[in-house]
């Protein structure tokens, strides 16, 4: 039995993951914001309410003998404490962890983090970050706090990374990109004209526990199972929920145009996890995770499995 310290512990990943350790005989120490809701409530979780910005507290939880998932982070394009959560935020833990010389490290990041190259449509975990004015600022906070793992690595942190892509999975219909399924239960008419990278939130669960309990080091993966576009997606979303599928498109200029105005995008869909989710499109880029699948001999789910078992879940709670 081993001593997981999970962060952003109530969270879409990390709900599910506190969840999946717990399964496996784990023993959890979570942290929560405080305005979060206790999502699973079990007596091997011992929660505590803080932030990754409060340092004492940090310094007094953390043990030498803790296995730490770090899954707390912003998910937002504008949001006035993105860039003190996402990089503040994980500098701490990296600094923490350091001085605790805890067991193993892993960083929650995501694609976003990967960058992107117009030359190649083909992305993986070797793609360089270039620093160009198509990055938004969720992209460059994500970008930033890895930059905090890599130096803790150098300083002597046993950490791996991990870069999801888009995570599906079960719970809350406003939290991040369950607004998906949201969108098609609400019969939302738009489509975005770009591609979107998706992988089930128990393959990132199962995954992150392995790298933990394996004795791979200083590396970082790409966690994507499925590559479609949009409408190929919301058509089978909807389906599988029996609803509308969306039918009005958002062309790639005006798609541009949105993400480069996403605070005046947000002001007219509010309620739209376009608003949001938009800038998570790839513009018809894939993301390979050969490297993971070598590392851990790892199969993902179906895309199928995946929807199948999500829109069971929201129609029940619909």
């Amino acid at each position: 039995m081993k001593t997981y310290f999970i962060t952003g512990g109530t969270g879409l990943i990390g709900s599910h993951l506190i969840q999946h350790l717990l399964d496996s005989g784990q023993q959890i120490v979570a942290l929560k914001h405080t305005t979060n809701p206790i999502t699973i409530k079990n007596q091997a979780i011992r929660w505590i309410e803080g932030s990754i910005l409060d340092v004492p507290l940090l310094q007094e939880i953390i043990e030498p003998n803790f296995y730490v998932v770090h899954a707390a982070a912003v998910i937002s394009l504008s949001a006035p404490n993105l860039w003190k959560i996402n990089v503040e935020g994980t500098a701490n833990m990296v600094n923490i962890c350091l001085q605790k010389e805890v067991k193993k490290f892993c960083h929650l990041s995501s694609i976003a983090a990967i960058g992107k190259n117009f030359d190649k449509k083909i992305l993986d975990e070797t793609n360089e970050w270039e620093n160009a004015v198509y990055y938004n600022n969720y992209a460059i906070s994500k970008h930033l706090a890895e930059q905090e793992v890599w130096r803790g690595i150098a300083e002597g942190l046993n950490a791996v990374i991990v870069n999801p892509s888009v995570v599906l999975g079960t719970g809350n219909l406003e939290q991040s990109s369950n607004q998906l399924f949201k969108k098609i239960l609400e019969e939302n008419k738009f489509y975005i004209d770009a591609s979107i990278n998706l992988v089930d939130v128990r393959d990132v669960c199962q995954i992150i526990e392995l790298l933990m309990e394996s004795n791979i080091s200083q590396e970082r993966f790409i966690l994507n199972a499925h590559e479609l576009v949009f409408k190929d997606f919301f058509d089978k979303l909807a389906t599988k929920l029996n609803k509308k599928s969306p039918n009005i498109r958002i062309s790639p200029l005006l798609l541009k145009i949105l993400k480069s105005f996403a605070k005046f995008y947000t002001v007219f869909f509010p309620k739209s996890p376009l608003s949001e989710l938009a800038w998570l499109s790839n513009d018809f880029a894939s993301y390979h995770s050969t490297k993971i699948q070598k590392a851990l001999d790892f199969k993902f789910r179906t895309l199928e499995d995946t929807l199948d078992h999500c829109a069971d879940f929201y129609k029940k709670v619909v």
